[in-house]
């Protein structure tokens, strides 16, 4: 191998190199940019499912609360008969007598 032979090869390590590096961050880049849009995904999922939960158990619970209490059954009503005293009118005082 000669001296040329080494810095020839030198040479062309090097800018391999530098086009992997430059290829690795297109790559890394592309990756964030993905594994952004499937966090925000994945926790639009999360929450939405958290709701539909918290709204179904809260029907559920709404329906049985209703249904499973026994209801009043109202009864004959009962009258009550309540004696009322009537006051009677003082009479109107009469005219004083003239003088």
């Amino acid at each position: 191998m000669t001296v040329t032979d080494k810095e020839y090869f030198d040479a062309r390590f090097a800018q391999l190199e530098a086009q992997i590096c430059e290829s690795t961050a297109d790559v890394n880049a592309e990756l964030k940019s993905e594994l952004h849009s499937t966090i925000v995904s994945t926790v639009k999922w999360a929450a939405s499912i958290a709701a539909t939960t918290i709204l179904i158990f809260t029907a559920v619970v709404t329906f049985v609360m209703s249904t499973a209490t026994p209801r009043a059954v109202p009864g004959t009503p009962q009258f009550i008969a309540v004696p009322v005293a009537i006051q009677p009118v003082p009479a109107s005082p009469t005219a004083p007598p003239n003088r």
